[in-house]
């Protein structure tokens, strides 16, 4: 065998010998090493672009629902019935079932109230000085109710009042369906600029905010001790509503509220 057979030969036994056994489970540690890094920031990615995407969702939702109530209740109006020469004011707020502060959590939440939305001077369906009781209008109510129902985890906007402990309308007429199946709970605060009355819960001390209970526990002719908020002197003085929402969906929670004051109530 000549030198440069056995140089060739040499050669062609090195270029075949390939990988040995621990280079290639070094190589393949590196690749799932850098694979591993990869799927993980893939996937810290995708979580962080669902979990954005879901925040906006909710927030855009809480925020369809409190312009339509708020926008609705600042236009609340307090009317008068006069019988037998004695003049009854019938507030802008009508009812609140579970109203809050003191309120139970998750129970069934409502408030009502009239408006004036045509500019009429009159609420339709109420008959009060110079207006005649009028129809309730199913379309464009101006005795309107938002009523949380916590079963169904919906908001409902219903013409007139409902019945007590329900989202039913008295007046039979169908609910319009506002927010559906992310609704974990709604709270109505009801709160006066009453501030003489702040205190008056025996215990509990003035904090610069005169809820409803402070104004039922202020005495008569203000409020009967009787814990709830009731159509007479107590909600004529409530002219200033908070609500609180709280939408959940996919373990994501977004909870967003607004204050509104009723601009027709002194």
């Amino acid at each position: 065998m000549t030198w440069a057979m056995s140089m060739r030969r040499r050669l062609r036994d090195g270029d075949e010998r390939g990988f040995t056994l621990v280079e290639l489970l070094v190589a393949s540690m590196i690749g799932l090493v850098v694979g591993g890094v990869v799927l993980s920031t893939l996937l810290v990615a995708q979580r962080s672009t669902t979990a954005t995407t879901t925040w906006a969702n909710l927030n855009g939702e809480a925020r369809v629902l409190l312009n339509r109530l708020s926008g609705d209740l600042r236009q609340a109006t307090p009317v008068w019935q006069t019988t037998a020469g004695v003049s009854t004011e019938i507030p802008a707020v009508r009812n609140v079932q579970n109203p809050q502060p003191y309120g139970t959590a998750g129970q069934l939440t409502s408030i009502t109230f009239d408006a004036d939305f045509s500019g009429d001077g009159c609420v339709d369906s109420v008959a009060s000085d110079g207006c005649g009781a009028g129809t309730l209008d199913a379309n464009n109510p101006e005795v309107e109710t938002f009523c949380w129902d916590p079963a169904a985890d919906v908001v409902y906007l219903v013409p007139g009042p409902v019945t007590a402990g329900t989202c039913t309308s008295t007046s039979g007429l169908g609910g319009e369906t506002l927010l559906s199946g992310h609704v974990q709970n709604v709270e109505i605060y009801c709160y006066s600029s009453r501030y003489i009355y702040d205190g008056d819960i025996t215990g509990v001390p003035a904090d610069g905010i005169t809820d409803w209970r402070e104004l039922d526990h202020a005495g008569a002719p203000i409020g009967n001790g009787d814990d709830k908020l009731d159509q007479n002197s107590e909600l004529d003085l409530v002219n200033s509503i908070k609500i609180v929402v709280t939408l959940s969906d996919g373990g994501h929670t977004q909870t967003t509220q607004t204050l509104v004051s009723l601009r027709n109530v002194p």
